[in-house]
């Protein structure tokens, strides 16, 4: 089921138009794609359930691609022209969601010609999910974001050695990183190591009964899990939150002044 801010409340009338400041044109852009990013993630962790469920058909998933690639575009406009909104922290790690999501989305896809060229390898998306943590390092469990790391690691191993490629700068990077602080860094190792020295890839079978062991699905499920429950951390989009009438600690006459200001009504 869909959160709750992810369809905007109906309105009943039709008001006469306004119009935005011009000074606030580009919190007026952040509004509306921060409205935008949590579509487009919703919709990936949707379109990742049916894949899940074998119930996915290649029209949603080419909506759910036109979707994403259009929020890129725009994100990319917008941090190019310069993104000095209070809403840039929150919108950089949604982001960050969004991307991690959608390329363990493209791992997810039964495998064609289009889809192999559209992945990622899972090395490299753990990369992108150590990136993520650490801009939100202050909204994550420690131990849940280690436990999920950890098994990162174990996965993107897996499938290097059973597709037969050779380790990645990516898995090694991924494998040698480690948080700064002293006591941080004693928890992960054992972690670490808890979960890699279960592993045994000495032959195709071991591999393939590691693959049995440590199965993808429940993998992305792990990880899909751990990125949900993080969105929930992060502010629901300016824009319902407006619409609702009560903007975060603002009273309900401040929002209304603000709604004006940007021209809304």
């Amino acid at each position: 089921m869909p959160p709750t801010w992810a369809s905007p409340p109906k309105d009943q009338t039709t008001p006469a138009p306004m119009h935005a400041n011009p000074d606030t044109k580009s919190d007026v852009d952040s509004i509306i794609l921060d409205y935008l990013v949590c579509l487009a993630i919703d919709s990936i962790f949707g379109s990742i359930e049916k894949l899940a469920q074998n119930e996915s058909h290649r029209d949603d998933d080419d909506d759910v691609t036109w979707q994403v690639d259009t929020v890129r575009g725009l994100y990319s406009s917008l941090v190019l022209t310069g993104l000095e909104s209070p809403l840039a922290e929150d919108l950089g790690i949604k982001f960050r969601i969004l991307t991690a999501a959608d390329q363990l989305r493209h791992a997810t896809t039964p495998q064609t010609n289009k889809s192999r060229e559209q992945r990622v390898p899972l090395s490299q998306i753990g990369v992108m999910f150590v990136q993520l943590c650490s801009a939100a390092s202050l909204k994550i469990s420690e131990s849940r974001f280690f436990d999920a790391l950890a098994r990162f690691i174990v996965q993107a191993i897996i499938e290097d050695q059973s597709e037969g490629r050779q380790p990645s700068k990516e898995l090694t990077e991924l494998c040698s990183w480690a948080p700064e602080d002293p006591a941080q860094h004693s928890t992960w190792i054992v972690i670490r190591q808890r979960h890699v020295d279960e592993l045994d890839l000495g032959s195709p079978r071991a591999t393939q009964k590691a693959i049995q062991q440590y199965p993808l699905g429940g993998f992305i499920n792990i990880i899909t899990t751990f990125l949900r429950d993080l969105m929930t951390t992060l502010d629901p989009p300016v824009l319902i939150q407006l619409e609702r009438g009560k903007l975060g600690d603002l009273t309900r006459e401040d929002t209304l002044d603000l709604k004006n200001l940007v021209g809304l009504r």
